[in-house]
């Protein structure tokens, strides 16, 4: 190669509830939910549900929602 370069990867050390919590912290919430895609099937949002990596992410949202509700108790 003829230059170096590096690469970024912010989330590579977070869990799916830490990234989660950041897309709120952000205010990217509903877009990270709603125009992402992470199934295996090419279903964007919240995916087909079924597959290994839409039950991943479904997981850490719940997970998520779960520590966000039981702080602001």
């Amino acid at each position: 190669m003829d230059q170096q370069f590096v690469i970024h990867t912010p989330l590579m050390w977070l869990n799916k509830a830490e990234t989660w919590e950041l897309a709120d912290q952000l205010n990217a919430l509903s877009f990270v939910r709603e125009r992402t895609l992470t199934c295996y099937h090419g279903v964007r949002g919240d995916g087909c549900g079924e597959c290994p990596s839409c039950k991943l992410r479904m997981q850490g949202l719940k997970q998520y929602e779960n520590q966000k509700e039981r702080r602001e108790e």
